[in-house]
């Protein structure tokens, strides 16, 4: 049941996607071109990138474009882009549907992930293998993104998994780290945990950081980021429905910009509505949700012991 539903969604967002490359470019064109350029046993770098302002948008490390070689086989424009969104949410659900917590599928009514669907981000992956940890190789896909997953849900087993994935684009591109950091140059990216004054509000984090949900949104906020589309698995902590609703309320807040003028073009506005409207509530939520904890198990607390 849990396959036959994950695949259903896998073949909705699809279709999804599919409709709406009609009419918008999306951000998963451009690695799949550098993919068929590398199985062509050409420079992958040299040609295929999406201009933002005056300067190439910062390229996708190798380890994405061996992911994607399989997608390129497929003909046409948007079949490719379609059927990689539609594995993304097709995996997202299973985790969803096996982690058995459903106000969690709010997640798919959030600020962010919507704007990763806009311009088909990597988010969602992230949030998908929060869920399901055996796949954390797959966050190397968006290595920045995927750090906070990988401090999160590291072993022996998955460390190997990982090694093996990074030397086997080594094995298949030598060089490719210098040719792709020297293409990254123009990434605008911004680090929350820099960003004063707003950013002391993380201090509060260190009040409870043993927890795991309290590590992985401070490990969130001391990675580069650039849109509100980032911050997709921070929909994962809220521990209620209420909480969900209220994560997702406060989200849209942040979104409210984009409609109304270009403020939130500058990735540093963007990641100041970012602390204050998704970072800061969320934070919130776990810092009083553990103290409700702390205090329901100090009033059963057996006297006798």
């Amino acid at each position: 049941m849990v396959l036959f539903a994950s695949l259903l969604a896998a073949a909705a967002t699809g279709l999804l996607s599919f409709w709406w490359q009609q009419s918008y470019w999306v951000d998963l064109n451009p690695p799949l071109c550098s993919s068929r350029l590398l199985l062509q046993g050409e420079k992958p770098y040299s040609a295929c990138y999406t201009m933002y302002g005056d300067a190439p948008a910062a390229p996708y490390p190798l380890t994405t474009l061996i992911a994607f070689i399989p997608f390129t086989f497929l003909p046409g424009l948007y079949l490719g882009p379609a059927l990689i969104w539609g594995s993304i949410n097709g995996l997202l659900v299973f985790g969803l549907l096996r982690n058995q917590k459903p106000w969690l599928f709010l997640i798919f009514l959030s600020a962010p992930y919507w704007i990763a669907f806009s311009y088909h981000q990597l988010s969602p992956l992230m949030a998908a293998v929060m869920l399901t940890p055996t796949l954390l190789p797959l966050v190397l896909l968006k290595p920045q993104l995927g750090i906070p997953v990988i401090l999160r849900h590291l072993n022996a087993r998955r460390l190997i998994g990982l090694i093996v994935f990074v030397a086997l684009t080594f094995v298949i591109y030598p060089g490719w780290v210098g040719e792709w950091y020297d293409k990254t140059r123009s990434f605008d990216g911004v680090i929350p945990m820099l960003v004063f004054p707003i950013n002391l509000i993380f201090l509060a984090a260190f009040w409870r950081f043993r927890d795991p949900d309290v590590r992985f949104l401070f490990w969130m906020a001391c990675i580069p980021q650039r849109s509100l589309y980032d911050l997709t698995p921070l929909y994962l902590l809220p521990k209620s429905l209420r909480q969900m609703l209220t994560a997702c309320f406060f989200g849209w807040g942040a979104f409210v910009p984009l409609l109304i003028s270009d403020y939130w073009r500058i990735p540093a506005n963007q990641v100041w509505l970012s602390i204050g409207m998704i970072y800061l509530p969320i934070l919130a939520m776990l810092l009083i949700d553990q103290r409700h904890v702390s205090q329901n198990a100090s009033k059963h607390v057996d006297p006798l012991e």
